[in-house]
């Protein structure tokens, strides 16, 4: 991510950086869809991973 992107951001900011984009997005489909939509959200990761 440094070198890419040229950020230079202490070690415990880049982690709660990239934690924060992989659970937001989850977090947030689950308090405006319901629980129901976790399964959802994983088979549309899957897909994309699958990708």
């Amino acid at each position: 991510m440094e070198g890419f992107l040229d950020l230079r951001l202490p070690l415990w900011q880049r982690r709660l950086l990239t934690r924060g984009m992989a659970l937001i997005p989850a977090l947030a489909t689950v308090l405006l869809l319901g629980e129901g939509a976790t399964n959802q959200l994983l088979v549309l990761s899957e897909v994309v991973l699958s990708l």
